[in-house]
């Protein structure tokens, strides 16, 4: 290994574990706490089962041709509690709280199969529920929280055709898993871009592989209660069919660009009024959007992502503003709309500018959808469908010209 001291390069850290959700609470646990990793790598160690961090170092005060210190620490309780170390002011791992933290620790790596995981979803939610705390330890995070979010998150994306822990069958810990996982967009992505990493490599057991597909397209639906800070769960909608997924452009865009989203069926709406009357929303950070295609003589075709509480005439006012000179915005008809965008009245979002071939329609968001909401839902070239996703992963995907 060579270490580049002109870019103080002194240590070099990889993580190693045939476990591919060890590798996800490591990656996640580096992220939160800075200590930087080098690589994380999925392979079969000496003992089947074990957890490794090798960190080849070298003092920066001697001689380049020092000998390199190699420490290597096992287990994945031992591999967490360095990283916390790195930034105490988290609060993520407490000398006083070491034996309960190694407790939940030892319990996620030992439920190593379907049947015993779902016995540790059971405990995880009886555990909650009996002694009223939002987290694990009490009311503040650790790093158990951490490792038993994302070993149930993982080990129920593979069971996603029949997931043994829904927010019926165990609100608690479903709820659980929102705060510390699915609330948390950025790590979310760090661990499911960490999945699709792992997803090609040819020792990755197919149940991993079929894990990552899921993942990359499920995140569950919640709302939040006034009356409780940390949210009441809202049934599911049923996801859209893996079979209509895998014929879906705008799909197909989403899941090859590997952005987060979730698609999802519901009662035919044909407008965004009509939406919002059928499709309640989980939560206030999720809003319905408006799509419109407008026309100029002068100015050409816009597409207009907004929220669905917008009417079309301040719409058409505002983007007059945006342009320069006289504008005279008019609602583009339904022949155009099919035409430039391959799509129908009624089945219009803003990715059916991937359609746009031409390069004939320029797309507008709604600044407030970034600024005001973590989620945006829109047809994703249906009717009885939708789909949602982060609105700044809209923005990034556009910005690269819609091109996965």
């Amino acid at each position: 290994m060579t270490i580049d001291i002109r870019t103080n390069h002194f240590t070099k850290r990889t993580c190693c574990s045939c476990s591919v959700e060890a590798l996800g609470v490591l990656k996640v646990l580096s992220v939160i706490t800075g200590y930087e990793v080098d690589k994380f790598e999925r392979k079969v160690l000496a003992d089947d089962g074990l957890v490794e961090m090798t960190v080849v170092s070298r003092s920066p005060f001697l001689s380049s041709s020092s000998p390199y210190a190699v420490v290597v620490y096992e287990g994945l309780f031992h591999c967490l509690q360095k990283m916390c170390v790195a930034c105490p002011e988290l609060d993520l791992f407490k000398l006083e709280e070491d034996e309960l933290i190694r407790h939940w620790v030892q319990r996620c790596w030992n439920s190593n199969s379907p049947a015993s995981m779902k016995d540790f979803a059971n405990n995880v939610e009886t555990h909650l529920e009996q002694k009223h705390r939002p987290f694990l330890l009490g009311d503040h995070v650790t790093v158990a929280d951490i490792c038993v979010a994302i070993f149930l998150y993982c080990f129920n994306e593979q069971n996603q055709t029949s997931p043994f822990l829904t927010s019926v069958s165990h609100p608690n810990a479903h709820k659980f898993i929102y705060e510390i996982l699915l609330k948390n967009q950025g790590l979310l992505d760090v661990l499911l871009q960490l999945l699709h990493e792992h997803a090609n490599m040819e020792q990755l057991p197919p149940a991993a592989t079929a894990q990552v597909t899921s993942a990359m397209q499920s995140l569950q639906l919640l709302v939040k209660d006034d009356e409780s800070p940390l949210g009441t769960p809202l049934v599911e909608y049923p996801p859209l069919s893996t079979e209509e997924s895998s014929t879906n452009t705008i799909l197909l865009a989403l899941t090859k660009a590997s952005i987060p989203h979730y698609a999802y069926v519901h009662t035919k709406s044909n407008t965004a009024e009509e939406l919002v009357a059928n499709v309640p929303l989980p939560s206030i950070d999720h809003v319905h959007t408006k799509n419109l295609l407008f026309k100029d003589k002068k100015h050409g075709l816009f597409l207009v992502t907004t929220t669905a509480s917008a009417s079309g005439a301040d719409v058409s006012k505002a983007l007059s503003k945006i342009v320069e000179g006289k504008a005279n915005f008019r609602l583009a008809s339904s022949d155009v709309l099919k035409e430039t965008l391959g799509v129908e009245p009624g089945c219009v979002g803003p990715l059916c500018i991937i359609n746009d071939t031409s390069s004939m329609v320029t797309l507008v968001l709604d600044e407030s959808l970034t600024q005001s909401y973590s989620y945006m839902h829109s047809h994703p070239l249906e009717k009885c469908c939708q789909l949602y996703l982060a609105p700044t992963r809209l923005a990034s995907l556009c910005q690269r010209g819609c091109q996965p």
